[in-house]
């Protein structure tokens, strides 16, 4: 490899080279002598320039350089001190130009010597290059200007520097006496490694036989027997609602406008798009509203949310009107757990009991048409003596009816009543027919009404 360039020898001994080009240069610089005096004399120059800007223990503080400002004397060490010097030369220019005019000229032989410096250093600066197997470019090295003459100041005592202290020795810590070491527990002898035994061969497994595919049946469909008297019914299938043939338990099922159905002996009649699914004998109302008649002994079950409201059918008709959240019996009688519905009172339903309401906000139950068979009036003495035995209570006393009012406007027990005569009967009607009286009373009162089969 040739020698380097001085700039790269130059980067090279500052460390501000490439790391891989400085590995080549110091390489280099090992086995070519020029190359390593040359760079000790640029570390030399360096760490020259470096220390003139170091404070020293001899350079002055500033309350010195003060006083040697105010005194006009310079000391010695400002002399030879390149940042004292310096330093002095900053802070008294005006002195410095007085001082050149009243002192003379330096010799001649001043300048010769100093110019005489500079050209030795660049003779051994040329010589360096020279030696080398290419040019080298010449580093020109600034020498500081020597400061000019002043008088010399009055000899300063000399500064004892402070006396260092001596060096206090690290003493090993001594143990306490009065902590007890642990007893040292010896080690625990290793346990014999007990023989190894010889591994027996694999078992070879029996072949496993294969399993003969299973075919799983799903259930059938099990479907509600529903007869769809008036209107139309659609289910919910692939999230499209499609006529229904049949009606599937747990299916979600809609009316299609007003509709009348027939399930589990109740007849049930639906307003438009309203929601439902059935499950044995359970109808579910999830939106839009209804009324029901229930024949006696029907098991018909009313689910609204979480309340199940059943109808006491077990020898009457039970007639309801419901909505998802409420119901109101108006004919017979219901049970919601242990809870009772009257009639004519709307119950409102919650998650864990159902409340009466004050005022009704469902509309009446739909109703079958009604044929009338039979008006008579009860006020002729006439009727009532023919066709009407029974009694009246009012006020807890209890009268009997008869042909003749009393003073008080209330029939009493005086004739036509248990006088063990043949009584024609009031009304005859077909089996399976249902009655239903309409009756007036102008006064608070319980009108009691006795039907009696005469053919038993």
């Amino acid at each position: 490899m040739m020698c380097p360039k001085p700039e790269v020898l130059s980067q090279w001994v500052d460390g501000s080279l490439d790391p891989r080009e400085s590995l080549v240069v110091g390489r280099h610089a090992e086995t070519c002598a020029a190359c390593r005096l040359k760079a000790s004399e640029l570390r030399a120059v360096g760490a020259w320039i470096q220390t003139a800007g170091v404070t020293g223990p001899s350079c002055l503080s500033a309350e010195e350089m003060a006083a040697v400002l105010e005194g006009g004397r310079v000391p010695a060490h400002v002399r030879t001190c390149p940042r004292c010097a310096s330093e002095f030369r900053a802070l008294r220019p005006a002195e410095r130009k007085a001082t050149r005019r009243r002192h003379k000229q330096p010799a001649p032989m001043t300048a010769w010597a100093a110019a005489a410096a500079i050209f030795i250093a660049v003779g051994i600066l040329l010589v360096l290059a020279n030696q080398q197997t290419r040019p080298v470019e010449t580093v020109q090295v600034r020498i500081p200007e020597p400061p000019p003459p002043v008088e010399a100041p009055k000899p300063m005592p000399p500064v004892v520097p402070p006396t260092p202290k001596p060096p206090v020795k690290d003493e090993p810590l001594k143990p306490n006496p009065l902590r007890k070491e642990p007893p040292v527990v010896p080690p625990a002898p290793t346990p014999a490694q007990p023989p190894v035994k010889p591994t027996p061969e694999p078992v070879q497994p029996p072949p496993v036989k294969p399993v003969p595919p299973t075919t799983v049946v799903a259930a059938p469909p099990t479907f509600a027997s529903v007869n769809v008297r008036s209107g139309g019914l659609s289910s919910l299938a692939d999230g499209k609602w499609v006529k229904a043939a049949k009606i599937e338990e747990g299916a979600a099922i809609r009316a299609d406008g007003r509709t009348q159905i027939e399930f589990a002996q109740a007849r049930i009649t639906l307003d438009g798009s309203s929601r439902f699914t059935v499950s044995k004998n359970e109808l579910a109302l999830t939106d839009g509203a209804m009324s029901a008649e229930v024949s006696a002994g029907s098991k018909f079950t009313l689910v609204l949310d979480e309340q199940r409201v059943i109808p006491q059918a077990f020898s009457t008709r039970v007639m309801f009107v419901a909505r998802p959240d409420r119901v109101v019996v108006e004919e017979g009688s219901a049970k919601v757990k242990d809870t009772v519905l009257g009639e004519g009172i709307e119950h409102l339903g919650r998650k864990d009991r159902i409340q009466p309401q004050a005022r009704r906000t469902l509309a009446a139950a739909a109703r079958a048409r009604e044929t009338q068979i039979s008006k008579w009036d009860i006020t002729q003495q006439a009727s009532i003596q023919l066709h009407v035995t029974g009694s009246v209570q009012k006020d807890g006393e209890r009268r009997m009816l008869v042909s003749e009012p009393s003073s008080d406007g209330i029939f009493y027990g005086k004739a036509g009543y248990g006088h063990g005569e043949a009584e024609s009967p009031l009304l005859v009607v077909k089996p399976n027919t249902a009655i239903r009286f309409r009756y007036y009373m102008t006064q608070p009162g319980h009108l009691e009404l006795v039907l009696k089969n005469i053919t038993k």
